[in-house]
């Protein structure tokens, strides 16, 4: 097994301490939730409505792709130009290729 996979196996679970019923000792331990108070018409008008957390999401949007954008690094002139003439270099290629195996078939199959 490799080491990622050892580390996923779980060890076997052990048997619970027989002193006390776990149901009876997790209710004395823990207190019982308070109810919640109904929310006031004030604190509900203090939440933003719809559209001030729609501009406030795309104003953090906004800021966030400006961040990304200043850690790009931009290759330089000589890099664009070699990096694209590659790419048309490759693209003539394949299309000659693919043009020549075209033709190959055509011929094949009128010869038939």
């Amino acid at each position: 097994m490799c080491a990622q996979r050892k580390q996923a196996v779980k060890a076997p679970r052990r048997a619970a301490p027989v002193s006390a019923p776990a149901s009876e000792s997790k209710l004395a331990k823990t207190p019982a939730p308070a109810p919640k108070a109904p929310a006031t018409q004030k604190q509900q008008e203090k939440a933003p409505n719809r559209f001030q957390r729609m501009s406030e999401r795309i104003g953090n949007l906004i800021r966030d792709t400006r961040s990304e954008i200043k850690k790009i690094t931009w290759p330089d002139r000589e890099t664009t130009r070699k990096l694209t003439l590659l790419v048309l270099g490759v693209t003539v290629v394949a299309g000659l290729l693919l043009g020549g195996v075209d033709y190959f078939l055509f011929r094949l199959f009128e010869a038939i």
